[in-house]
């Protein structure tokens, strides 16, 4: 960024004329550093590092490293300690959605896919609270009453992500054009497990699909399904719901139109992926979500 000339003056006059006008020059925020480009070459090698398979235990790179390390003939080369942290920029650039803050992240993992993974689902608000108070969070009540009756059921689902085989859930459009249904995107610290609809407006996280965003996510999913922890998919409920969102390109279409899928993807290939995607959905209860008014 080029420092603005008027910084170079030898005397910085502010008059009450010229406050505001100051303020911005001098307040110039000091941004994290660009994260590089990549192209398709480097995507194409993402979705074969990203793969379950290919995944190297993190404790074998650090042995790698420290073996590297100790054969250098660099006797001055100071010892790194390797973390997790070193996965954070490659997840940053490959990660299709919103990462958790540093300070969230998983201090110890087993692999690149293990972090990534956990720092998408801890993506959520720091909550600091005084002592007397921290065994009084209450989940806030959600106004049914302002939501259409037809669509009750549809709600549930999103709000709770409730596990179903077969998501039966109107399309993002048909929530939209028929019902009245805006949709808009959750803050950057707010992911996957802060969903919720309030009256008439779904909150979703913004994911940024490339070409190599379904393999990332087809290989999130199936990790996610190997974790010992049985009652616990937020991000097959996630995938769920958004494969029962995107039917068609109409839904994808409208969704890139609220910013709540950017990406290089069009919208023909987005409604492809999800499609795609939804016969691979991990889920608990197959029961289906009968829609009231799904005829409308």
């Amino acid at each position: 960024m080029e420092l603005d000339p008027r910084l170079l003056e030898k005397e910085i006059v502010v008059t009450y004329d010229n406050q505001i006008e100051w303020e911005k020059i001098l307040t110039v925020p000091f941004d994290q550093p660009e994260l590089p480009k990549v192209g398709p070459k480097e995507r194409s090698v993402a979705q074969d590092i990203m793969m379950v398979e290919n995944q190297i235990p993190f404790m074998v790179l650090k042995e790698i490293d420290e073996t590297l390390q100790a054969s250098s003939d660099n006797s001055s080369r100071s010892v790194i300690n390797l973390s997790p942290s070193i996965f954070r920029v490659f997840c940053e650039i490959h990660s299709p959605l919103k990462l958790c803050s540093k300070s969230q992240a998983p201090s110890s993992v087993d692999h690149l896919l293990h972090y990534m993974y956990y720092s998408i689902v801890n993506n959520v608000p720091e909550v600091t609270l005084p002592d007397d108070q921290s065994h009084k969070i209450e989940k806030p009540d959600i106004p049914v009453k302002e939501i259409v009756k037809a669509y009750e059921q549809t709600i549930s689902m999103l709000e709770t992500f409730s596990h179903t085989k077969t998501i039966k859930i109107p399309s993002a459009s048909t929530l939209h054009h028929k019902a009245g249904f805006q949709f808009h995107i959750l803050e950057d610290d707010e992911g996957i497990q802060n969903v919720r609809v309030r009256g008439y407006d779904i909150y979703l996280p913004s994911i940024t699909l490339n070409n190599d965003s379904e393999a990332v996510l087809r290989n999130l999913v199936a990790y996610e399904t190997l974790i010992d922890n049985p009652d616990s998919f937020p991000l097959n409920e996630y995938m769920g719901m958004m494969c029962g969102l995107i039917m068609s390109k109409d839904d994808a279409n409208y969704l890139q139109n609220r910013n709540v899928i950017t990406g290089d993807m069009g919208a023909d290939e987005v409604a492809k992926l999800f499609i795609g995607m939804s016969g691979s959905i991990r889920t608990e209860d197959e029961s289906e979500i009968q829609v009231a008014g799904s005829d409308r």
